[in-house]
């Protein structure tokens, strides 16, 4: 489901991009024009250079719909702090660890 979901995300920025750009986004040098900007994220291959737009969009024809949840709850039950290490003392260092990679 992320791996349709993040394929989905590619694609829509594959195709807005190649809308503004003479570069075949699937070409070597649409991808080294990425990689050049020397961004935190590194451009690589996922498909062959040739593949088309339409085997691209046919991949995404059974990726599910999300579930989108709601709940309705009132503001005193929100607490003013919480710190996940404090409510699962057991996952502490694994919170503090993604905590530590978010700074």
């Amino acid at each position: 489901m992320k791996c349709s979901l993040l394929l989905a995300i590619a694609l829509a920025t594959l195709t807005l991009t190649f809308g503004n750009n003479e570069k075949y986004p699937l070409s070597d040098d649409f991808i080294n024009s990425i990689n050049n900007k020397k961004t935190t994220w590194k451009a690589g291959r996922n498909f062959a250079s040739n593949t088309s737009f339409s085997k691209l969009k046919n991949l995404l024809k059974n990726v599910p719909k999300l579930l989108v949840r709601t709940h309705v709850i009132d503001a005193q039950d929100v607490p003013l702090t919480f710190d996940a290490r404090e409510a699962w003392p057991e996952c502490a260092s694994i919170i503090g660890n993604i905590l530590l990679g978010m700074v």
